[in-house]
């Protein structure tokens, strides 16, 4: 079982937090002083050579504070989500939730549940959703109440290779809700695969049943 600290992770997440928002005033303050003159390395040949390579560097090391950026703050959003489990529950369900260490590596895992009302609250939050989820670098999953049976906002995921693997074994997305509509979804990224065809189980007081799939990652992902 996991013994967590509070108050350290709780000064943890504020360290990650200065450091993304260090590593992105030092970004913007690269890329303001990006133009830089021809004739600042002189107007000769190895001066128009040190220019081209000066401007090729920035653009990298943009590059790369960039992806650092995006690490940092996707820890820092982790570290919220296991801060905030931890002191919602007890250390030992808590722990179950939030446990790491697969044998295949990391496994990042969303949820979600969109508006049932208004269909342009729901395409503002299911394309949040998807901004917040594309960051994500190895195996992903996502599912949830998409209240919609044709999300087109994770067209950008579909376009990434992500496939719903909350189908039966004909290839069916299948219909939870009391309307027998097949909006409670699951996606997997490329590298997570079902073992299996999807299964929906009594989902008790719920208004929706629920689905169980089975899903694992492939051997080959990094």
């Amino acid at each position: 079982m996991t013994h967590i600290d509070v108050e350290r992770v709780r000064w943890l997440i504020g360290q990650v937090g200065v450091a993304a928002n260090a590593i992105n005033g030092s970004r913007g303050a690269s890329d303001e002083s990006g133009s830089v003159a021809a004739s600042a390395f002189g107007n000769t040949a190895s001066g128009s050579f040190c220019h081209t390579a000066w401007q090729e560097t920035a653009t990298e090391a943009s590059t790369a504070t960039g992806f650092l950026r995006t690490s940092l703050e996707a820890d820092w959003s982790r570290l919220g989500v296991v801060l905030h489990t931890f002191e919602q529950m007890d250390a030992e369900s808590a722990d179950e939730i939030c446990a790491t260490g697969l044998r295949s590596g990391s496994l990042d895992v969303f949820n979600t549940h969109l508006d049932s009302k208004s269909g342009d609250r729901r395409q503002e939050q299911a394309e949040d959703a998807v901004n917040a989820i594309e960051p994500a670098l190895g195996p992903t999953i996502f599912a949830g109440d998409f209240n919609t049976e044709t999300p087109p906002e994770l067209d950008r995921l579909t376009g990434m290779g992500w496939v719903e693997v909350s189908v039966d074994a004909d290839g069916n997305p299948l219909a939870t809700s009391s309307h027998d509509n097949a909006i409670d979804k699951v996606y997997a990224s490329p590298g997570v695969v079902a073992t299996g065809p999807a299964e929906e189980v009594d989902g008790g007081p719920s208004d929706h049943d629920g689905i169980v799939v089975n899903l694992a990652i492939a051997p080959a992902w990094p």
